[in-house]
């Protein structure tokens, strides 16, 4: 421990997958809570939680100071089915929490997300310091939905979402989140990692994977159309057609129905298209690793912060394409350290994966300061960062110090 919190509440909703005494969860996340582990004399998460046969295939928590305290988990079910059983853990983490933080002495609720959500309204009644952490845009993620009831939905959540993070502090991934929850000293947007200097390429690395023939596509994240995975489908055959031998990669949950087997199918490029789960976030990197570009054509609307997933990329030496949408633009800049392309746009997106296909200098060059951009972004800064704000509140959540720089 180093100079944090006596014990740290943590209010999400991200699945812990449990199994003979040991803690699986999603890279990113997983690696996180060991870092909030490595500064707190102790640590507990409220979550979903599942019980499983055998060890999954996802990071297992380090830390030995991390009590889980399991709500049941809404995965994989229908949409109806999935927004029932979304109100049933909203409503046992309402009867949970409050005598979670009664011991606790700082709250940390992540958001978007419903448990999250219950965490941010439990705050109000929170007396030591309280540090909010948001992802993406998620009034903006309902209003892409079209649907009249997300719109009105989403015009009471955001001034809700405002009100309540004026309790403590909140950390924005990317400045486009930062202003839509309201901006100002109250908020500190940051670029979310899960990296540390030992994950980012040197420059000989990064020259050596240019100069190889190209033959990857990869998309990471959930396997979702608000996340443009459907654009990258797409765009295979179209490429194929140019670049015989290019592959592409999807690795992530598929969100939003079964929707990509009959899309492969229906393009013909099954062989060429591979589909992975969610792994592992150590075997992950060695995805990227076998990848010459990144593809990353997110959907206008989607309420984007800044994708940990790009930076992931971009510190393996893997040129990047990705939609000029939301805290995207804080991390690439076009032509400098990746190629930017209008939201929706296929014709754009193949265009630019085309261009870095043939082009081994440009490759390297995006590559090259794609690696600069990733050294600048490290784990322990961000974990660091948001531990001196739980250390700097006063009890009632307010008084926190001046803004740090991010």
């Amino acid at each position: 421990m180093t100079g944090g919190p006596d014990h740290l509440l943590i209010v999400s909703h991200v699945l812990a997958r449990l199994h003979e005494g040991e803690v699986y969860l999603q890279g990113g996340f997983g690696r996180h809570l060991d870092a909030f582990a490595d500064r707190a004399a102790r640590v507990t998460i409220l979550t979903c939680a599942r019980q499983v046969g055998e060890a999954p295939d996802e990071y297992r928590l380090r830390a030995g100071n991390v009590t889980v305290v399991p709500l049941p988990a809404y995965e994989d079910s229908g949409r109806l089915r999935r927004y029932g059983r979304m109100v049933r853990v909203a409503l046992a983490a309402f009867f949970r929490l409050p005598s979670l933080m009664g011991s606790a002495d700082v709250l940390h609720p992540r958001l978007p997300s419903v448990v999250g959500m219950v965490g941010a309204v439990l705050s109000r009644f929170f007396r030591g310091p309280v540090v909010y952490y948001m992802a993406g845009d998620w009034g903006a993620a309902l209003r892409a939905k079209g649907h009249p009831l997300a719109r009105l939905l989403a015009g009471v959540l955001d001034p809700t979402l405002r009100w309540m993070i004026r309790n403590g502090h909140c950390f924005a991934a990317g400045e486009a989140v930062a202003r839509a929850v309201g901006g100002g000293d109250g908020v500190t947007a940051v670029m979310t990692t899960a990296l540390d200097s030992s994950h980012v390429l040197e420059a000989d690395a990064v020259a050596e994977r240019a100069r190889r023939d190209p033959r990857l596509m990869l998309f990471v994240g959930a396997v979702w159309k608000m996340k443009g995975a459907h654009h990258f489908v797409n765009a295979v055959p179209i490429l194929r057609q140019r670049h015989p031998e290019l592959e592409a990669r999807l690795i992530g949950r598929v969100t939003g129905g079964n929707w990509l087997d009959p899309m492969i199918d229906d393009l013909g490029v099954r062989g060429v298209v591979e589909h992975r789960p969610h792994m592992a976030w150590d075997r992950l990197m060695e995805c990227y690793d076998e990848a010459d570009v990144f593809v990353m054509p997110s959907v206008e609307g989607r309420g984007e912060g800044v994708p940990k997933v790009a930076l992931e990329a971009m510190a393996r030496g893997v040129p990047v394409v990705a939609s000029d949408v939301g805290g995207i633009r804080a991390l690439i800049s076009h032509e400098t350290n990746g190629l930017l392309v209008p939201p929706g746009d296929e014709h754009e997106l193949v265009d630019a994966v085309s261009r870095l296909w043939g082009d081994a200098d440009l490759r390297s060059r995006l590559a090259r300061a794609g690696v600069e951009t990733a050294r600048g972004h490290g784990l322990d800064h961000l974990i660091d960062l948001m531990v001196a704000r739980m250390q700097a509140g006063n009890p009632g959540g307010r008084g926190l110090v001046a803004e740090a720089s991010s």
